[in-house]
C-alpha cells in the first residue's frame, strides 16, 4: 500500500513540477521550525481557489477518515474543503505540512506544526504540543483534522502520539457529543479553569500495539515512516518503563496486527 502511495505521489508530483514556472513559496508559520520550499502551479480558476485553496496538494480528491470521536486523519485537500469540514463539524485543525492553507475558514480555529516528512525528522518535538491541543478538542466536544499531504505518515503519527499520552482515550461517540453539550452549558466559565476541572488523571495507559491496530483499522492508508514510528516506540517505553515497545515498525505489518483491518 506504501509504495503505491509513493508511486502515484511521486507521479503526479513530476507532473506538477513539469508545469510550475520554478516558483517558490516558503511557510514560516513556526519560527522553530526549519523552513521549506513548496513549488508553485498553475492558476486555477477563482471559484475552485475559493473553495479548496490554491497549492498542488488542494486539487487531490478529499479522503479523510475518522479515527476517534475527536479526530479525522486526511489528506491536505480536506483542510481545503469547507463543505466537508462543515458537514464533519470540524472546527479545530492541525496541519502537519510545511505550508499554509491559502484559506483560513472562519470558525476554524488552526495549528500549525510543520514538518518534512523523512525517517530523519523529529517528530517528537511537537508530541507534546499537539497533544495539548488536541486534548482541548477533546474535552469540548469538538472535532479536529489532522491533516499532512496524504494522510498517511506525519498526521497518523502525531495521533497516535496523542493516543498514548492520553492513555485509554474513550471511543464512544454518545459520551463525546454529550461533553460538547457540556461544554456549551458553561462557556460563562474561564475557559482554562474548566479545561483544568476537566483534566482526567492519567489512570490506564494505552499499549502502542493497539493504538496502532485501531488506527490502521479505520485508516487504512496509514504507515508512519520509519523514524516517525521509531519516536513512537520510544514514547511507549518512556510512558511504561519498558525495556521494549509492545510493536516494531519492522513486524507492524505481521499478520497479528492485521487482523480486523
Amino acid at each position: 500500500m506504501r509504495r503505491r502511495w509513493q508511486s502515484a505521489a511521486a507521479l503526479v508530483l513530476g507532473r506538477s513540477r513539469k508545469r510550475s514556472g520554478g516558483a517558490t513559496e516558503t511557510d514560516t508559520s513556526s519560527a522553530a521550525v526549519p523552513t521549506s520550499k513548496d513549488e508553485d502551479v498553475e492558476p486555477i480558476p477563482t471559484m475552485e481557489v475559493e473553495e479548496r485553496g490554491d497549492s498542488f496538494w488542494s486539487r487531490m480528491p478529499v479522503h479523510a477518515d475518522r479515527v476517534l470521536p475527536h479526530i479525522f486523519i486526511g489528506n491536505y485537500s480536506s483542510g481545503a474543503n469547507r463543505q466537508f469540514l462543515a458537514e464533519n463539524n470540524i472546527t479545530y485543525i492541525l496541519n502537519m505540512t510545511m505550508e499554509k492553507h491559502t484559506n483560513r475558514f472562519e470558525g476554524i480555529t488552526y495549528l500549525n506544526l510543520g514538518l518534512d516528512d523523512h525517517a530523519g525528522a523529529d517528530i517528537s518535538i511537537f508530541f507534546k504540543q499537539a497533544h495539548d491541543y488536541l486534548t482541548t478538542v477533546r474535552l469540548e466536544g469538538a472535532v479536529a483534522l489532522v491533516h499532512c499531504h496524504m494522510g498517511i505518515s506525519r498526521a497518523t503519527t502525531i495521533t497516535m502520539s496523542h493516543m498514548l499520552l492520553g492513555g485509554k482515550i474513550y471511543d464512544d461517540i454518545d459520551e463525546h457529543q454529550e461533553n460538547a453539550k457540556k461544554f456549551a452549558s458553561r462557556r460563562a466559565v474561564d475557559d482554562k479553569a474548566l479545561r483544568a476541572a476537566q483534566v482526567a488523571p492519567l489512570t490506564e495507559q494505552i499499549a502502542l500495539a493497539d493504538v496502532w491496530k485501531l488506527v490502521s483499522s479505520r485508516r487504512k492508508c496509514a504507515s508512519p515512516n520509519d523514524g516517525f514510528f521509531r519516536h513512537l516506540e520510544l514514547l511507549e517505553m518512556r510512558l511504561t518503563n519498558r525495556n521494549s515497545p509492545t510493536v516494531k515498525r519492522s513486524n507492524m505489518w505481521g499478520s497479528k496486527f492485521m487482523q480486523g483491518r
